[in-house]
């Protein structure tokens, strides 16, 4: 939590019924005084502990005692906003998957959830994997904007924007993140804007089952008031990184299917295709689903339809669902859900071209607050009530060692470029020697030599300074 104040005695001013935040540095006993009213509090170390107060507080500790105060936690709604705003990001669900494999068939309670909402289905990543595809999501900017492509140099979220929980908490909600993500992780900045943040390194806490059990907690103890929440679901990459899968998911597998193939790529990103993946991904999306249905039966239980607001989105989907010979940044590879529920529109199917980085001004305008798009790739679409459609979305690869690839698209056309030379170690690449390739969304060649040099000055353009010079 974002600190308050902190010391051995002081004041705590309440402006209305909240939740205050309370942490001691050494386990022991303490003493809140509200007007007449004195309370004893004992509190183990080193953890947040949440008193209800409606008035001004004073808190002392016994002598030598380091007394932390979080910022209040307001438990009164405002008129004229959510009382919930939740983001399930769902870490590699792959779009054109469902696709192939059937919506309502993969992820039945998903499906039910979300099916008077809004499907987006032609929805793309700015990145092939989590650590730049996320960043564009909070910042709205580009890879080449943010910088954040390569883990070995250390980049933060971009301080010109604001990101995605300030946004919401500027608008005036209680905000929280709750997540595993080693990508998503608060040293990259991801703490900014958010009031409470639960976090750990996921493998060894924060699975599906802590997130959704912690999620349900901190809503239900904010339910009367406007809260913004942001969770991380990483079961789906379990798959990739050959972790042990559920008890469940084994049962339903055959031996060939949970055979062991570390082989199939050098790291999670680079994994060619492999059928026997594939299957545990859809078993695995069927355990995903059945955690998400829990917390959809709860929200359903808890809220009226129309205090609520629901998005869910992935970050990327998977290199071993990419046909041989397919191109890096392919459908399966950078097509991504967005769903919605709870938005004041007609329910339906937006067959709109939209880019990740197009999320934050979706959201302000379903949850009517303003997104300010100076310094970000944003716009609002058109099915959304913006004015103008984007040309393309963006995909991009820029990793060192590699080499850099970009994908254009829009509804009538798919553009692929990749260079010969590897990006450097400083980020650089030559666009002297490269292959591209024009086509339709279905696969078919276009010859159009205009198009064609249109789609190669944007590439040039785009990568700036980042194109190394002969």
């Amino acid at each position: 939590r974002k600190v308050l104040t902190q010391g051995n005695s002081f004041k705590v001013e309440i402006g209305e019924q909240s939740l205050v935040p309370v942490l001691v540095r050494r386990t022991g006993n303490f003493e809140i005084k509200c007007e007449q009213e004195r309370f004893q509090m004992y509190q183990a170390c080193n953890v947040f502990h949440c008193y209800p107060a409606d008035r001004d507080l004073e808190i002392s500790g016994e002598e030598g005692m380091q007394i932390v105060v979080g910022q209040p936690m307001p438990l009164t709604a405002k008129p004229g906003r959510k009382k919930l705003i939740l983001t399930i990001f769902v870490d590699g669900l792959s779009q054109a998957f469902l696709e192939e494999n059937g919506f309502a068939e993969s992820m039945p309670k998903t499906y039910r959830y979300f099916a008077a909402g809004i499907r987006c289905t032609n929805f793309y990543s700015t990145g092939e994997w989590t650590y730049p595809s996320m960043a564009g999501y909070f910042s709205g900017q580009y890879t080449v904007d943010h910088k954040m492509f390569y883990p070995g140099v250390d980049y933060r979220l971009p301080e010109n924007v604001e990101i995605l929980g300030e946004c919401l908490k500027r608008a005036g909600y209680t905000t929280a993140k709750i997540d595993g993500d080693w990508r998503t992780n608060p040293d990259y900045g991801y703490i900014r804007g958010f009031d409470r943040v639960l976090s750990g390194v996921y493998g060894e806490m924060m699975d599906i089952k802590q997130v959704i059990s912690n999620a349900i907690d901190h809503i239900d103890g904010l339910k009367e008031s406007n809260q913004y929440v942001y969770i991380n679901i990483g079961e789906l990459h379990d798959i990739t990184d050959n972790y042990k899968l559920p008890f469940d998911v084994q049962a339903r597998l055959t031996l060939s299917e949970l055979q062991d193939e570390r082989a199939t790529g050098s790291t999670s990103v680079k994994q060619q295709f492999n059928g026997n993946k594939k299957r545990r991904y859809q078993e695995q999306m069927h355990y995903v689903d059945r955690y998400l249905g829990f917390l959809f039966d709860y929200l359903n239980e808890t809220f009226v339809p129309e205090d609520i607001l629901v998005t869910l989105f992935s970050d990327h989907g998977q290199g071993y669902l990419v046909p041989d010979g397919g191109f890096f940044l392919a459908d399966e590879r950078t097509k991504v859900p967005l769903l919605i529920k709870g938005a004041d529109m007609q329910p339906g199917v937006c067959p709109e071209y939209i880019s990740s980085v197009d999320y934050l001004p979706i959201l302000g305008k379903l949850a009517g607050f303003s997104v300010d798009l100076t310094g970000r790739r944003s716009v609002l679409p058109v099915f959304f009530g913006g004015s103008e459609k984007r040309k393309f979305t963006v995909s991009e690869s820029i990793y060192p060692g590699d080499t850099y690839k970009i994908a254009l698209r829009n509804e009538d056309m798919v553009f692929f470029f990749e260079t010969k030379e590897a990006v450097q170690k400083d980020a650089r690449v030559s666009l002297a020697e490269y292959s591209c390739s024009l086509r339709t969304p279905a696969g078919e060649e276009i010859r159009d030599e205009a198009l064609m040099q249109e789609c190669l000055r944007y590439v040039t353009e785009h990568l700036g300074y980042f194109q190394r010079y002969e």
